[in-house]
């Protein structure tokens, strides 16, 4: 299994974790979160439940500041990853939770 894998990525094939991976080596050197903060001062991260724990702590490390406004939408009730606990305590809120109740959709 371990040769199988290595021979993949010989080939240049990268899985899911990968790119978190060299995500992270390559975010290691603060220039390059830097222009992306600089680049995206604003993100809007829709469907948050779906988000994995390596992608939610990628995103708050490069936009959790002061200069970058990052929001995240979600509703644990719609997650599809149902073979995986709810991770919304994984990032440490900057901002006070608002929950909406009800819906005025049909007003």
């Amino acid at each position: 299994m371990i040769e199988a894998k290595v021979s993949r990525k010989i080939q240049g094939f990268l899985t899911h974790d990968d790119t978190f991976l060299f995500s992270s080596i390559f975010l290691l050197e603060n220039r390059f979160k830097e222009m992306l903060r600089n680049r995206f001062k604003y993100v809007f991260l829709d469907e948050f439940q779906d988000t994995t724990p390596a992608g939610t702590i990628l995103l708050e490390d490069i936009f959790g500041t002061e200069i970058n406004i990052f929001q995240k939408i979600g509703d644990p009730y719609q997650t599809i990853t149902y073979n995986q606990p709810m991770h919304f305590q994984v990032v440490t809120p900057r901002y006070q939770d608002r929950k909406i109740f009800g819906s005025y959709l049909f007003i």
